[in-house]
């Protein structure tokens, strides 16, 4: 900051705001040079500056190697048929801590793996959350006779 001139200093800019545990941003806004801290909180948060912060989709960006990067999809299989006879398993690797909603039903993944078998025909509907630094994922698995 000591390298900045007065008007640098007092030029606005846009940052976002992340966690430097994994990138996940936190917030975005905009700042004058001189007021901006480069951590927070004991080291827990950082700053990047961008372009234009307004434009940054939070939900959809994130911090990775000090570079504003999007969220990669989560990569699940193709096909999502099984069986309906209790046996035949679906079965693919997520973050642990990834909340796995079926049919309206709650599952936290604490092992990071999404196993789902069934014993009843039907389709059910999948939504995969809480999943970073992977997008939300929603989806149906067929399980037949």
């Amino acid at each position: 900051m000591n390298d900045l001139t007065e008007d640098e200093l007092n030029t606005p800019f846009g940052f976002v705001e992340y966690k430097l545990s994994n990138g996940q941003i936190l917030g975005r806004g905009q700042a004058l040079a001189r007021n901006m801290p480069q951590t927070l909180a004991g080291g827990v948060k950082g700053f990047l500056i961008v372009p234009n912060a307004s434009l940054v989709d939070v939900d959809r960006a994130y911090v990775k190697g000090g570079q504003l990067v999007a969220r990669p999809a989560l990569p699940i299989p193709e096909n999502r048929r099984v069986k309906a006879d209790g046996q035949e398993t679906i079965r693919f690797a997520v973050p642990p801590g990834t909340i796995a909603e079926i049919d309206g039903e709650e599952h936290v993944i604490e092992d990071g793996i999404f196993e789902f078998s069934a014993t009843v025909p039907d389709t059910y509907k999948v939504k995969i959350r809480e999943c970073f630094p992977f997008l939300p994922k929603s989806f149906s698995i067929e399980a037949t006779t």
